[in-house]
């Protein structure tokens, strides 16, 4: 079973390390323990550790995130409907952009939330849309009488992300706390697929 072997090899490898920094202050314990994992002479004639870091896979950090956040967001959706669980429900529906890197990790998504299929969609305004809301006790002291003008925008819809992600609304870029974003489900229909 390639799952134990690994498991024995993160412990050997822990211990073998733990041996080594703890030498100095547990001599004869580490010696003991060392002698039995390697069969070597000594652990105090092994050289002090040193730490080889792997290099960064951004990417995959980056995804491991995604997936975090979708099952994170899933279970939040099941607790608000009152949905246990280890109750298994049929389907989950991901709508993110550039849905295909969450494909390698489909079925650790599918074991998280106890769902039978996961579905990717690279339109998240298929599903969703994004809303604001506004925040007039600190526009106020900044955008002065033009913030009535900025509600009445938002109010409109005319608001959008820049390249930066900085929101704009009415053509004025916001500050961070001057609004609360939230994403509504679209319509009833995209509300069933997103938790059958």
């Amino acid at each position: 079973d390639l799952d134990k072997v690994a498991a024995y090899n993160v412990l050997h490898s822990v211990l073998l390390l733990l041996t080594q920094v703890t030498a100095p202050m547990l001599p004869m314990l580490t010696e003991y323990i060392y002698k039995g994992l390697t069969g070597g002479r000594s652990v105090h004639l092994t050289d002090w550790p040193t730490l080889d870091l792997p290099q960064a896979n951004d990417d995959l950090v980056d995804a491991m995130d995604l997936v975090r956040e979708a099952c994170s967001q899933a279970h939040s959706i099941r607790k608000a409907r009152g949905l246990r669980a280890r109750l298994p429900l049929a389907s989950l529906t991901i709508a993110t952009e550039n849905s295909e890197r969450l494909r390698p990790f489909i079925n650790l998504i599918m074991q998280e939330t106890n769902v039978k299929a996961v579905e990717l969609v690279d339109d998240p305004t298929a599903l969703a849309r994004e809303t604001i809301t506004l925040v007039p006790r600190l526009l106020g002291p900044r955008l002065g009488g033009s913030t009535q003008s900025i509600i009445n925008a938002a109010k409109a819809g005319d608001f959008a992300r820049d390249e930066e992600g900085q929101m704009v609304v009415g053509g004025t870029k916001l500050l961070e706390g001057e609004y609360i974003a939230t994403v509504d489900v679209s319509s009833p229909e995209a509300s069933r697929s997103l938790f059958n």
